[in-house]
């Protein structure tokens, strides 16, 4: 999968644990951009304050007489998992708005060659169909949906492959400092049995990337913080879905004819501007001079052929 999204697939193990608590109405956003430095994905879980609070009336014991909560949980799974690149989902804010439970988490990937991530298999999905309009081109990207393949995996794992699905499906296990196994972490339904036998294919998992102002998707476009994003939502199924979004950028070729077209009409216009007009010719006076000035002697005053001397007789 291309680098655009194949980064966020990372977020999903957070998204997985808390859609399987969205029986109840709870929604699930991954938000992902870039802020020059870091790739930024930004993991919103949200449902009725009433379903968490039945949720977790019924969680399996931590430690002592305290249960097992939902915020709990989720800081336990995200303090056990980090990636390769050094950065982890950092807890941000919880709280309650409007009769909604909601919890927030950030995770900030630092930019590199590869994306801050090991290099996935090729996307027999993707495709760039790039078109010329002359002062703009538009860069049309069809990529598969970020979330496909993640209900496989769910399916299969058996405990055995120690993934990441197996994590949340089977818990995770660790040794204590005399070498036993101790349990770091239960599987979510061990810790919540409410959310046991839940129809995972009804569950909704949504993916967002930054809009340009000229950009469109195949998916939604949201509003979120005054910053336009293409939204993408796919249920939790075996199905391969793909995603596309378009964006314009300047196309050199059209402004360079256009500078050099305007170039050719200034200078043009400039010449015809400046140049010199052609005198119009003119025949010599036949009478170059003032027959009526008596300063220059009157008739004597005639050309050449034309004076009264000449002329006498």
């Amino acid at each position: 999968m291309k680098k655009t999204c194949k980064i966020s697939i990372a977020a999903l193990v957070c998204v997985l644990v808390m859609s399987l608590l969205t029986g109840c109405g709870g929604n699930v956003d991954v938000i992902q951009y870039s802020d020059g430095r870091n790739i930024v994905q930004l993991l919103t879980f949200s449902l009725p304050n009433t379903a968490r609070v039945n949720i977790e009336a019924n969680a399996a014991v931590r430690v002592g007489d305290e249960k097992w909560t939902v915020s709990d949980y989720m800081r336990a799974l995200t303090g056990l998992m980090g990636f390769a690149d050094g950065s982890r989902f950092e807890y941000e804010t919880e709280g309650v708005d409007g009769g909604d439970w909601f919890t927030r988490y950030v995770r900030r990937a630092p930019i590199t060659d590869d994306g801050g991530e090991e290099e996935d298999e090729p996307d027999e999905n993707y495709n760039l169909d790039v078109k010329n309009l002359f002062y703009v081109r538009r860069v049309t990207v069809t990529v598969s949906h970020p979330f496909n393949g993640y209900r496989s995996d769910w399916d299969s794992a058996d405990g055995s492959g120690g993934g990441l699905m197996d994590a949340i499906k089977h818990g995770i296990t660790g040794k204590d400092f005399l070498g036993r196994d101790v349990l770091l972490l239960p599987a979510l339904t061990d810790a919540f049995p409410s959310v046991s036998g839940s129809d995972l294919g009804h569950l909704v998992l949504s993916f967002g990337i930054p809009a340009g102002a000229f950009g469109a998707s195949s998916g939604e476009d949201r509003e979120i913080d005054g910053v336009k994003f293409h939204c993408f939502e796919r249920l939790f199924t075996t199905d391969d879905e793909v995603i596309s979004y378009s964006y314009t950028v300047p196309y050199s070729v059209g402004w360079y004819v256009t500078a050099i077209l305007l170039g050719g009409a200034v200078t043009a216009a400039i010449i015809f501007a400046t140049r010199k007009k052609k005198p119009k010719e003119r025949h010599p006076d036949i009478f170059p001079y003032d027959p009526f000035d008596e300063g220059t002697g009157g008739g004597n005053n005639l050309p050449s052929g034309y004076n009264s001397a000449n002329n006498n007789g």
